[in-house]
């Protein structure tokens, strides 16, 4: 599938060489009814077919859906795009970085969309995810991140390495970051 174009976006953290510990095993997408997660839900949440991520990073992935809605709707808008795959990737802390996460976007000719998520490995993903998965409904709703960027009013802002930068995004990880520590507080 050839490639067409390379968006970079932002990042919070570091340039670095991918280590991939490979993907978990995929689940189907879940049902309508299934998405009204709740910290006391029966049935744990799945990630749509089309998220791969490392068995390690699915316990927390879990916790994520289950006590963030920001978080659940991200992933829900994803997992309803036949033409987006996302792919998360933890990467080893082994050179000096200036981000601790980024999305590595590509696109074909067909429109199809494939996002690697790359995170450095550290202690919190929380807040890293919610912002990265923000990245990631933004292609999947079509947002032209370059000609934002061009408009004072667009929040969104190129960096000087090329890449993109979303107020969007920004929030919405600290919004994750806040439902899930608010959804933890409140369970003890």
């Amino acid at each position: 599938m050839p490639i067409t174009r390379f968006i970079p976006v932002l990042l919070i953290c570091f340039p670095i060489l991918p280590v991939h510990f490979g993907p978990a095993a995929t689940s189907r997408k879940p049902h309508r009814e299934e998405s009204s997660f709740g910290p006391n839900s029966i049935v744990p949440p799945e990630l749509p077919p089309n998220i791969l991520a490392p068995g390690s990073l699915h316990p927390l992935l879990t916790q994520m859906l289950m006590r963030s809605p920001t978080f659940r709707k991200q992933i829900e808008e994803i997992g309803e795009s036949s033409n987006t795959r996302v792919t998360l990737l933890l990467v080893a802390p082994n050179v000096p970085r200036t981000y601790r996460a980024i999305s590595r976007i590509e696109k074909d000719r067909d429109k199809n969309v494939r996002i690697t998520i790359e995170l450095t490995v550290c202690t919190s993903y929380i807040e890293l995810l919610g912002h990265e998965f923000e990245h990631a409904a933004e292609q999947v709703e079509g947002i032209n991140l370059k000609l934002l960027s061009t408009r004072k009013n667009g929040h969104v802002h190129r960096l000087d390495d090329g890449s993109y930068e979303t107020d969007r995004a920004v929030e919405a990880g600290r919004a994750v970051a806040r439902e899930c520590a608010s959804r933890r507080a409140a369970s003890r």
